[in-house]
């Protein structure tokens, strides 16, 4: 099933992103929720389940400065298209560095998300993947790559792989990589929070957006735990 829903949510991305493409104002708000949304699974769901199971917080809080060392050299490849940010100096030509940044990151995101490690983290992911894939369908169609549904389902897979690689690791691997992942969605979810402010002033519905996604992440945590 976790499978099938990773498959999903980048289909509803690229859906998304073929609908919001001429609307910047919806799309930064979608953006911003999501960047919310994700801060929220991470303190509200990932966080307490991590330490929980732990048995030295200094070393599981390693992990986590881990993820986010490697998300900054990650996006040294992606151009920060995981918060938002597509660039391409050549119009022409297909950013390969870029997708293959991304591809590491869903890969790498995909591994912890087992129905051992909870529901609301496997929901985070999710809405995670939505805009990115959106961004990433955005960007293909605007250089007019037509080869872009075939690099769409090459990243589509890339999550799906992580889990199926992920169930067959023993649980301490996994909670290594769940530490990684928390520290690469702090990371992300922090810069997409930060950059919402123009000028260091919020704009009011991406405050409400801000709002609705934090909202949102405590009631999937409350819901999926019963």
């Amino acid at each position: 099933m976790i499978f099938f829903l990773l498959l999903a949510s980048v289909l509803l991305g690229a859906l998304l992103g073929e609908v919001l493409t001429k609307n910047n104002t919806w799309k930064k708000a979608f953006l911003t929720f999501s960047g919310a949304y994700l801060l929220g699974i991470v303190i509200l769901e990932i966080f307490p389940h991590y330490f929980e199971h732990g048995h030295n917080a200094h070393h599981l809080g390693l992990f986590v400065i881990f993820g986010v060392l490697l998300q900054i050299l990650l996006e040294g490849l992606s151009k920060g298209a995981e918060h938002g940010h597509f660039h391409s100096e050549d119009k022409n030509h297909f950013p390969v560095t870029v997708f293959v940044g991304l591809f590491i990151h869903a890969f790498i995101e995909g591994i912890p998300a087992q129905e051992s490690i909870g529901k609301g983290f496997i929901a985070g992911i999710l809405v995670h993947k939505v805009p990115v894939a959106a961004i990433l369908y955005t960007f293909l169609k605007l250089l007019k790559i037509q080869k872009r549904i075939l690099y769409l389902s090459i990243f589509a897979f890339a999550a799906p792989a992580g889990h199926l690689l992920g169930q067959y690791l023993p649980q301490g691997i996994l909670q290594v990589s769940l530490g990684m992942t928390a520290g690469i969605f702090l990371h992300i979810s922090s810069v997409i929070i930060f950059e919402s402010a123009d000028h260091h002033k919020m704009k009011l519905y991406k405050f409400i957006s801000l709002l609705a996604g934090i909202a949102l992440a405590y009631a999937s945590v409350e819901l999926l735990q019963h």
